[in-house]
């Protein structure tokens, strides 16, 4: 990017110009994205991007306003934006996390069978589902397997270049597929 068009941009940024803010999106989403699953794979990417978003223009654009330097400078302020909401968010994350296991734990102290017998079932049932899946025509294998990944209808639309609502019908008709399979399965 040219130190002009830079300049350009950071001040529109700054006075809020949707020009300004589509242009930043546009250049930076790739490197904010990649950068978030990268360093944090356990966390909800698009959640991670619009929190940066949001730090960028807290506090009337504190953030951007001491930006100093040109674009190699703004790069180096970017990443290390990215790196500190991705820390707090993790810290969040890993904090609750946690929270999570020591109510578990005390849970699973009062019965010990419950944990082991739960797990035993969660993977079975999770081998199970992947196996289902497999069976599936390609027509519905490819979103229902994105999808088990974790990936969501709207990213699945990117990654199959296919509209979001064809994404849900694959997913809908999938899951029914899935059923009837799960249910010849039981009855043999």
């Amino acid at each position: 990017m040219e130190s002009v068009e830079f300049s350009n941009m950071l001040s529109g940024l700054i006075s809020g110009k949707e020009s300004s803010w589509t242009l930043f999106i546009d250049t930076f989403y790739p490197l904010i994205r990649g950068k978030i699953s990268k360093m944090a794979p356990h966390l909800d990417v698009d959640d991670i991007t619009q929190e940066v978003y949001v730090q960028l223009i807290n506090n009337d654009y504190r953030a951007l306003r001491k930006v100093e330097g040109g674009f190699p400078s703004f790069l180096n302020f970017l990443v290390s934006l990215i790196e500190n909401v991705i820390k707090s968010q993790s810290f969040k994350y890993f904090r609750n996390l946690n929270r999570h296991a020591e109510n578990t734990n005390l849970e699973k102290k009062a019965d010990h069978r419950f944990s082991i017998e739960i797990e035993f079932t969660r993977r079975e049932e999770e081998s199970n589902l992947k196996g289902l899946i497999e069976k599936l025509d390609l027509t519905y294998l490819e979103v229902m397997q994105l999808r088990s990944k974790g990936y969501k209808a709207r990213e699945i639309a990117k990654i199959l270049n296919i509209s979001q609502n064809t994404v849900l019908t694959k997913m809908k008709r999938g899951k029914e597929k899935l059923k009837n399979l799960l249910g010849s399965e039981i009855k043999s």
